[in-house]
């Protein structure tokens, strides 16, 4: 394997994993809501510290990714399609 399928590779690994992560924050969002409306402190407290947990997963694999992204996203069918489902979750 070249470096850079290598640095291609890890690339749309982490954007996968951005991806995952904000659906896992979506879902985060629901069980805290779904714990405001049944009272349910502790499970609150437990889906905020995961939401914190994962916010700051994806805030620490964001700054690991590379500046000329959206160069890469024009360039690379595989980056685009990746970046599309990132934003298209964190619209939903």
């Amino acid at each position: 394997m070249t470096t850079m399928t290598t640095h291609t590779d890890d690339l749309l690994d982490a954007l996968d994993r951005q991806c995952e992560d904000y659906q896992a924050i979506y879902r985060e969002g629901l069980a805290q809501r779904d714990c405001l409306r049944g009272d349910d402190i502790d499970g609150l407290n437990a889906a905020t510290q995961r939401m914190r947990e994962l916010m700051e997963r994806v805030r620490e694999r964001h700054a690991r990714l590379p500046g000329d992204l959206p160069r890469l996203e024009r360039e690379r069918p595989d980056v685009a399609e990746r970046t599309d489902c990132l934003r298209s979750t964190i619209k939903a």
